[in-house]
């Protein structure tokens, strides 16, 4: 239980924990009177606390299955009969340039490219449609820092597309050569940006207006109580004992029924 404080403060593990907690708290709701077998309680940074429950097994364990309505099972069985294809890209704004596109769609290798487009106004997660295939694209964008000299290479790409007219895309490295679906990809995503530019600017403004607003209220709210979560488990009776059994059987190959 020592390492329980130190191992808390990583966030990949609260948020493991907090599934943790939330999951518990469901089965202690089932539980009427659990029967304490031992108790251990470990302080938290913000001064709360978290106490483990050793307890006795219930008698029973409820399981939910989730109901979904029609509309819901249409939609999703209208999504798996679509052509679709997953489109991952890495944005590098230049302010009043361009952006440097790393670029992997389907099982094609990543390409790099220079747009004449501001991909920061984008959302992380869209879908775009052509020809009946949907392009699910997840992009991470992020601003150059101004003091970063324009790199050789991007001016290269980028003078070459300016005398092609500046529309489009062009690649950074000729020893990159993109597959035809994730080329099409590409001119999908670039084209989006050039006709929607006012939308999506207007768009990504509301965005951060709203994000700077939610922002200030969390600083202006007072300091929340220390929680003081109860966590109760259980040993799953014969579980160990199951566990040698079924490897026993395995041995050589032999499985039992």
């Amino acid at each position: 239980m020592k390492l329980l404080p130190s191992i808390l403060r990583c966030t990949a593990y609260r948020q493991l924990f907090r599934l943790f907690l939330a999951y518990s708290g469901f089965l202690s709701a089932q539980q009427t009177s659990p029967v304490v077998l031992s108790e251990t309680v470990v302080s938290k940074d913000d001064g709360g606390t978290v106490t483990f429950q050793k307890v006795a097994p219930p008698a029973t364990v409820p399981v939910t299955t989730p109901v979904l309505s029609e509309e819901q099972v249409a939609k999703m069985r209208e999504r798996a009969a679509q052509k679709r294809m997953r489109v991952t890209v890495q944005a590098r704004t230049f302010a009043g340039a361009g952006s440097e596109l790393r670029f992997s769609a389907g099982s094609a290798t990543s390409f790099r490219v220079w747009a004449a487009v501001n991909a920061g106004v984008l959302p992380g997660a869209l879908t775009l449609e052509r020809e009946g295939i949907f392009y699910d694209y997840l992009v991470i964008a992020v601003p150059a820092p101004l003091s970063m000299p324009f790199p050789a290479d991007l001016r290269q790409a980028r003078q070459i597309l300016e005398n092609k007219n500046g529309r489009g895309w062009e690649l950074v490295s000729r020893a990159d050569s993109p597959a035809t679906d994730a080329a099409r990809a590409l001119d999908l995503l670039v084209a989006h940006l050039v006709d929607n530019k006012a939308a999506l600017e207007a768009q990504h403004v509301r965005q951060q207006e709203a994000l700077a607003a939610s922002k200030a209220e969390e600083a202006s709210r007072p300091p929340a109580a220390p929680s003081t979560p109860v966590v109760r488990f259980w040993t799953i009776q014969g579980g160990r004992a199951a566990a040698a059994a079924n490897s026993k059987n395995s041995e050589g190959g032999a499985v039992s029924k």
